[in-house]
C-alpha cells in the first residue's frame, strides 16, 4: 500500500512524505489495564494493524528547509538489519512491527520525487529516537540534527545502532515559558515560527514540532498519538512508555487546539496528508 505525498495549500509550505508503511500489533494502539498488563497484551497479541504510513515532514522556510524525522529505511524490511540490537531486542522489534520499505521509499529518494532537493535540507529535527524516525539519518548526517537533550540522555528503546557512528547532534535544552500551553519548548528558527515542544509519554522525553503562521498552526506530533482520532477520544496507546505523561500531553494538545486553529499531523495517521492538503482544523469539544 502506498500513501501519496501531500503539501499544504497555503503558506507555510509543509510537505508530508511517507517512507513506506508499518504494521503494528493492534494491542499497541490501545491500553488494557496497567502498564505491565498492557505491555504483556501486546506481546501476546497476534493481530496486526492495517499498513500505517511512516510520514516525514518538510517545512519550507526562508532560513533553510527543515526535515522533521527521517523515516524508515529499506533495511527495516530485512530481519538481519536489526542484529546490532542484540538477539532479544531484534527479535522483539521484528515481532512488534513489520515494515514494508523499498529503496525508492527512503526519505532522500522520496524528497527528490516530490521536487524537493535533498541538499536544500538545512536542519533535521527528531521528535524521538525510535527506528522508524531516525533510520534515514545517514543521508542527512552532515546537516544540523536537532534533538531534545533529555531524549538523547534518557532514551526509551532508542535506535542508536542504526544511527551514523560519528553523528554529533545539536542536543538542545527545552525551557519553560516559551510557548503558552506547553510546559517546555525550544525555538528552531531565528524567526520564532518553528518550535520543538515537549509532548512526553510515548517516550519519556518525546517532542513534537509546532509551526506557527498568521492564520493557522501546524502541529507535527510524531508519536504523541498515532492518530487524530486517538487524541479526540483521549485514548492511551498500549505501547506508551508512561501513560500519565501521555495523558498530560494529550490534554495540552487539546487545550492548545481549542485556543489556536491547528492542523494536527501525527506520524502514522493515514488521514494526516489529507488534512494537510485541505488545511483541516482540529475541532476539539
Amino acid at each position: 500500500m502506498k500513501y501519496e505525498a501531500a503539501c499544504s495549500a497555503t503558506l507555510p509550505r509543509i510537505h508530508a512524505i511517507s517512507t513506506g508503511t508499518v504494521r503494528v500489533r493492534e494491542a499497541s494502539l490501545s491500553r488494557w489495564g496497567g502498564s505491565l498488563s498492557s505491555k504483556a497484551r501486546i506481546l501476546l497479541d497476534r493481530t496486526m494493524s492495517e499498513p500505517l504510513p511512516v510520514w516525514v515532514w518538510v517545512v519550507e522556510h526562508p532560513e533553510g528547509n527543515i526535515l522533521v524525522d527521517t523515516g524508515a529505511g529499506s533495511g527495516l524490511s530485512r530481519p538481519e538489519y536489526l542484529r546490532p540490537f542484540g538477539r532479544v531486542q531484534s527479535w522483539m522489534m521484528r515481532q512488534l512491527a513489520q515494515f514494508e520499505v523499498a529503496a525508492q521509499d527512503e526519505a532522500s529518494a522520496r524528497l527528490a520525487s516530490c521536487g524537493i532537493k535533498p541538499e536544500s535540507i538545512q536542519k533535521v529535527v527528531l521528535t524521538h529516537l525510535h527506528c522508524d524516525h531516525v533510520d534515514g539519518l545517514g543521508a542527512f548526517q552532515d546537516r544540523e540534527i536537532i534533538v531534545a537533550d533529555d531524549e538523547w540522555r534518557h532514551p526509551h528503546f532508542a535506535a542508536f545502532p542504526l544511527m551514523p557512528e560519528k553523528m554529533l547532534p545539536n542536543r538542545v535544552a527545552l525551557r519553560s515559558g516559551v510557548i503558552p500551553g506547553f510546559q517546555n519548548a525550544y525555538p528552531i528558527t531565528r524567526a520564532g515560527d518553528v518550535f520543538l515542544v515537549a509532548t512526553p509519554g510515548h517516550t519519556f522525553h518525546h517532542c513534537s514540532v509546532l509551526v506557527i503562521s498568521a492564520h493557522k498552526h501546524y502541529l507535527i506530533a510524531g508519536d504523541a498519538v498515532y492518530s487524530q482520532a486517538q487524541l479526540l477520544a483521549d485514548r492511551d496507546a498500549g505501547v506508551d512508555a508512561d501513560f500519565r505523561l501521555a495523558a498530560a500531553s494529550r490534554h495540552a494538545l487539546r487545550v492548545f487546539a481549542r485556543k489556536n486553529p491547528t492542523v494536527f499531523l501525527p506520524s502514522h495517521d493515514p488521514e494526516a496528508a489529507k488534512r494537510l492538503r485541505a488545511g483541516s482544523i482540529l475541532e476539539v469539544a
